[in-house]
C-alpha cells in the first residue's frame, strides 16, 4: 500500500479547507507573537490504554514514573473524545503511553475512526500480534501499523526492551504479513521501527536485512529521547548521527535542532488521555500542561481555552521555558 495514495484517498474538501486554515493561522501566530486559532486539529492521538506489558527504561511508563492507576479507555468514552473533531480530522494515532493493545475495544476504535474515513495509525511492542488480533486489524482496516523492533537479535533486543520477547515479536510480524497476504489487503502499512542506543547501534545493518525478509512495508531508524542527556547517558549512540543530542562549548549535551519559538503541533494536533485530559502534545507525558479534561468540558472551550491560549503564547515568547520542549525534536 503506497502511503501518499491513502492520503489522498481520505482528503475531503472540508479537510484541506481546515489543514489551509490551519497553516494561515500558524503563520498570523508565529509572526504576531499572538496566539491565533479557529480551526481544529488536523490530526489527534487518542490513548487506549495507559500501561504496558514491559519496562524499557527510558520509557516514563516502564520506569514507573507515571502514577496512575492502570486503564483502558472505554469504546462509548472514544467516541465521546473523538465526535467533537469530526469531520475536520484526518489523521488518528490510537496510541500514548501504553500499550494500545491491552485495550480489547481497540479493533472497534480502528472501524469506528474508518467509517469517518479518517487515517488510522497504531503504534506497538508487538507482543500481541495473534491470528485473531492480526485478523480483526485487517478487517478493521487499520491503515498503518509501526511496530517496535530494537535490535536483530534476541540478545540485543532484550537489553532495552525489558520483559519483551523477540521471537514472539518477529512470529507476531510473520503472522500479520501472512494474514495479510492471504486476505488480500493492501492494509495495514506495516513499518518496523528501530529506536537506536548504545546497546543496539551496531545492528542497524542487520535490522535492515531483517526487516526485508520479514517482507515488511518499511523501516524507520529512530533516535531515542532519553530522559536524562545533559550529562551524557549510558544508552547514548557512539555514532552522533543516530543521536538528538550533541556536545556544548561547556561540555554539557543539548539538542541538535535549534529551538524556536514556534510549534506546529500546538496548532495543528492534540493529545487525549485515557482519564479525558486534552494534552498540547505527545511531549506532555506526565500531563503538565493539560488544556482541561474533555469528556468534563465542550472541545471548543479547551481548544480556545484560557490554558490553552497560555500555553501557546508561552511557545511563541518563551518556549525554552518550558522543559519538554528542550528534549523535543521539532
Amino acid at each position: 500500500m503506497n502511503l501518499y495514495r491513502l492520503f489522498c484517498g481520505k482528503l475531503t474538501i472540508k479537510r484541506l479547507i481546515n489543514y489551509i486554515l490551519l497553516r494561515l493561522e500558524y503563520f498570523i501566530s508565529y509572526s504576531s507573537k499572538t496566539p491565533f486559532i479557529h480551526a481544529k486539529p488536523f490530526a489527534a492521538s487518542i490513548e487506549p490504554a495507559n500501561y504496558c506489558n514491559l519496562q524499557c527504561p527510558e520509557c516514563p511508563t516502564g520506569m514507573g514514573a507515571i502514577q496512575k492507576e492502570a486503564t483502558t479507555l472505554p469504546f462509548p468514552l472514544f467516541k465521546k473524545m473523538i465526535n467533537p473533531l469530526l469531520p475536520e480530522l484526518f489523521y488518528l494515532n490510537l496510541y500514548f503511553q501504553g500499550e494500545p493493545f491491552l485495550n480489547e475495544s481497540i479493533y472497534d476504535m480502528i472501524a469506528y475512526a474508518n467509517r469517518q474515513k479518517i487515517i488510522t495509525n497504531i503504534s506497538t511492542n508487538g507482543h500481541f500480534l495473534t491470528d485473531s488480533a492480526c485478523q480483526q486489524l485487517i478487517t478493521s482496516k487499520l491503515d498503518r501499523i509501526i511496530i517496535s523492533l530494537d535490535g536483530a537479535t534476541e540478545e540485543t533486543y532484550e537489553k532495552y526492551r525489558v520483559g519483551g520477547n523477540f521471537t514472539a515479536v518477529v512470529d507476531g510480524i510473520t503472522r500479520l504479513v501472512r494474514l495479510k497476504k492471504e486476505m488480500q489487503s493492501r492494509r495495514p502499512f506495516i513499518e518496523l521501527q528501530f529506536i537506536v542506543f548504545s546497546t543496539n547501534e551496531h545492528e542497524i545493518p542487520a535490522i535492515k536485512v531483517l526487516a526485508k525478509s520479514l517482507q515488511v512495508d518499511g523501516l524507520s531508524i529512530k533516535t531515542a529521547q532519553l530522559t536524562n542527556f545533559k550529562k551524557g547517558n549510558p544508552l547514548m549512540p557512539k555514532n552522533t548521527i543516530y543521536s538528538r543530542y550533541k556536545l556544548d562549548k561547556n561540555g554539557s549535551y543539548k539538542r541538535k535542532k535549534p529551538l524556536r519559538n514556534r510549534c506546529w503541533k500546538n496548532w495543528s494536533s492534540i493529545v487525549v488521555s485515557t482519564d479525558g485530559k486534552m494534552l498540547p502534545c505527545c511531549f506532555d507525558k506526565h500531563g503538565l500542561y493539560a488544556y482541561g479534561n474533555l469528556l468534563d468540558n465542550g472541545f471548543h472551550s479547551l481548544w480556545n481555552g484560557d490554558k490553552a491560549t497560555k500555553f501557546r503564547s508561552t511557545i511563541l515568547h518563551n518556549r525554552k521555558s518550558l522543559p519538554m520542549c528542550n528534549n523535543c525534536t521539532e
